[in-house]
């Protein structure tokens, strides 16, 4: 795929909301999912992913463009796995009593490491793919830590295990600790931010018309 056809979007920051990695792309729903039970579990994710995408994005501009596509595909998935090691290391060092059991290993594998990597990083443009890269990580950072805030406070009345509220209003819900429940708050995330999205540009459209 020749990076001069790739279409780029009009702002860097439309990486935020608009193209948000996780609710709008969905490349990375299952860690987000069932990592984001706790508040704690989601720093961690932020953590992992952020390491492994930032350095994994750098380490690919230096793979040469002439190969195949199917070899440098390959070349950026050994990359992230070669990330991961000391990532896991730091992970277990800083968190110690934390784990994403085996989707700490999904992250290396993502979409956004692999198929969409020159889409969304062109080498040819740095100063650009630096800010894309920057925007992405905010954007799934902020999904992440509103899921693990929101979840831990619904599920278990806490927020990093500091109790909040006793009672049946935050503390008698663990079904929100459940992956499945993870899967429908990314849902309803996704379909919100689409219809803020279709709002705005109906507002846009009609003032133009006026």
């Amino acid at each position: 795929m020749s990076e001069s056809n790739i279409r780029q979007p009009r702002r860097i920051s439309d990486f935020l909301l608009r193209r948000n990695p996780v609710l709008v792309s969905g490349l990375i729903t299952a860690p987000v999912a069932a990592c984001t039970d706790t508040l704690e579990r989601a720093l961690l994710l932020c953590f992992c992913f952020d390491v492994i995408t930032a350095i994994t994005v750098m380490l690919s501009w230096w793979i040469p463009r002439s190969l195949p596509y199917a070899l440098r595909i390959l070349s950026y998935s050994l990359l992230a796995a070669l990330v991961y090691l000391p990532t896991a290391m730091g992970a277990v060092f800083f968190f110690p009593d934390c784990s994403l059991g085996m989707y700490l290993p999904l992250l290396t594998v993502s979409l956004l490491l692999t198929s969409k990597t020159e889409e969304l990083f062109p080498r040819r443009r740095p100063l650009y793919t630096m800010g894309v890269l920057l925007c992405c990580l905010l954007g799934f950072d902020g999904v992440v830590l509103l899921m693990g805030c929101l979840r831990e406070l619904l599920a278990y009345g806490s927020i990093y295990g500091v109790v909040i509220k006793q009672g049946n209003l935050f503390g008698a819900m663990p079904v929100f600790s459940e992956i499945g429940m993870g899967l429908i708050l990314l849902g309803c995330g996704a379909a919100l931010l689409r219809w803020i999205g279709g709002y705005g540009r109906r507002e846009g459209a009609s003032d133009a018309a006026a």
